[in-house]
This record gives C-alpha cells, structure tokens and sequence, in this order.
C-alpha cells in the first residue's frame, strides 16, 4: 500500500509529456572519465550524467538509466544485436546486460546542420535535420516504461545534450522546459521535455560554427559523458 501511494504521489512529477511551473537547481556529478581522453580536435564542452542518480528511488533510477542507455544504442544503430527474441521487441526481448556494457558513439554536424532528438520537426528546422535518435521511445521498441509511461528518462539525456550544445556555443531550440521535475546533474535551465509526437517537445541542435563539430558519447560504469569537438581544429593538427 505504501509503496503504491508513493508511486502515485511520483506519477505527474515524473511524466515528461506534462508542464508545471517549478523551477530546481541541481548539482554536476562527480568524474569517473580521465580528462585525458583522447577526443579529435578542440574540445569545445564536455558533461556527465550519473545514470545512479536520476530518480530519489533505486527502481526508477535503473529504468530510467537503462531506458537512457538504450536511446544511446539506438543512435548507434545496434540495437538488433541486442534483442534476445528475433521476432519480438519489447523490455523482455532486449539484453540489458549487454546494453549496459561499455560503448561509444558519435554524429558529427557540418555548418548549419541541424539534430533533432526525435523525427518531429518545426518548419525552420524540417531541411536541416540530418541527424536523430532513431527512436521514438516507445515500449514497442524495447524500452521500459516507469509510472505507466514507455520510454522514460530519455528527457534526462535530452537535458544533457542542451547543456553541453549551449555551452559549446551552438544554436540549441528547446520549446518545453523540464521545470516541472529536477534533472540532477543539470541545471534546471537545460531541461528539456521531450514527447515524440509533438514538434515542440523536441530539442534542436544547430551547428552555428563555421566548421564541423562532433558530439561523442562515452559510456563506462554509471557514467555517460558527451564531448563536442571542432573537427576544423583536428584537421589543421594533422595537417601542420
């Protein structure tokens, strides 16, 4: 009974489709990346994301941390070699283990570029878009669903992105803020709601440099770290 009413008391906090007017701040996760790691060109922003601590409770971290995982493998566009069931894609015919396995992946953006987290697209970004996260972050995809809603967490992971793309400089559009609900590790101004069948709970990300930029996603432990590099700067390195 408790843990039912504590459940519900979390439901319309939790749920990145809906908008309230609260505003947190929350702090950066400690580093288990060295700061060595080698990155093509000049390092523009780097951030982590602590997968342990996305929701107070234990349970509803590790749904959200897997869910967040397996947005990333969707982007690397491996997720058929996770799926244990060859005919079947749903949370029970996907290898969590395996999605929780150390990996990396990358998309790069040439000037004025534009990457959308989902295929929803508003009309001064629809021939832009060249890259997504392949995904709509659905159960039917794989992804487990927490207080009734497939897919959640990848909110948090969108919120990592607009925080690094807008200290990197870069054009970033994000129409709904995650005011409503804290995303820890990132401050609350970077929030972003995502919800796969609207245009506007979308994020947009905008090369506005005048040379390539590289996102890349290292993953390792409970830790997620995003770079963003100018190719431009890798190219006259190996050059000179």
């Amino acid at each position: 009974m408790e843990k039912n009413m504590r459940k519900k008391a979390f439901l319309g906090a939790i749920l990145c489709t809906m908008v309230f007017l609260v505003s947190f701040q929350t702090r950066g996760a400690s580093s288990l990346f060295s700061s060595k790691s080698p990155t093509k060109g000049k390092v523009l922003a780097q951030k982590e994301l602590d997968l342990k601590t996305r929701l107070p409770d234990a349970y509803g971290s590790s749904i959200f941390a897997d869910n967040i995982l397996l947005a990333l493998h969707y982007l690397k566009e491996d997720t058929g070699d996770l799926v244990v069931e060859k005919n079947t894609l749903n949370p029970s015919s996907i290898n969590w283990e395996k999605v929780r396995e150390p990996f990396e992946v990358s998309f790069t953006l040439e000037p004025g570029q534009v990457f959308a987290f989902h295929n929803g697209s508003l009309p001064e970004f629809e021939k832009k878009i060249v890259t997504t996260m392949n995904s709509r972050f659905f159960i039917e995809e794989g992804y487990k669903s927490y207080a009734g809603l497939g897919g959640n967490g990848v909110c948090h992971l969108a919120s990592l992105i607009d925080w690094a793309a807008t200290d990197a400089g870069l054009g970033v559009t994000a129409k709904v803020n995650h005011d409503f609900y804290p995303v820890p590790g990132v401050p609350s101004k970077y929030g972003v709601s995502i919800y796969s069948q609207s245009d506007l709970q979308n994020l947009y990300v905008k090369n506005t440099r005048q040379s390539k930029v590289r996102f890349v996603f290292k993953i390792k432990g409970d830790y997620i770290k995003l770079s963003l590099s100018d190719e431009a700067a890798a190219t006259k390195s190996k050059g000179s």
